[in-house]
């Protein structure tokens, strides 16, 4: 299993990218604990997951919605989702980037570990 497979504090980055809109709120909340223990203190984690928000093109909203992920948010509720596992976490930044180059736009939250 990953737990044991990888070290306590031993990791600099962690990157998520499209993962949580595929599984349930309760498996992205235990990835984030599982980051928690493998992070090294001060180090970041990145995810970037696709967001609806308002004034978002037609054409992205589209696409996401062709997306075989059932939990695409609001940026509101990515909001809500992080600050609910913020235990741990020194800092949690979320930021929307409306995207030209890809078909969908991103919501990134990056978290410090304490």
């Amino acid at each position: 299993e990953l737990r044991e497979a990888i070290p306590d504090n031993s990791v600099d980055v962690a990157i998520v990218h499209g993962v949580f809109h595929h599984i349930s709120d309760e498996q992205a909340s235990e990835m984030l604990k599982l980051a928690r223990e493998k992070l090294v203190p001060g180090s970041k984690i990145a995810i970037l997951e696709p967001v609806w928000f308002s004034g978002q093109s037609k054409f992205h909203r589209w696409v996401m919605s062709k997306d075989r992920g059932k939990n695409i948010k609001s940026l509101e509720d990515w909001e809500k989702f992080f600050q609910s596992n913020a235990e741990g976490w020194a800092e949690i930044d979320v930021r929307v980037y409306p995207n030209l180059i890809r078909f969908y736009d991103l919501v990134v939250c990056t978290m410090t570990i304490k």
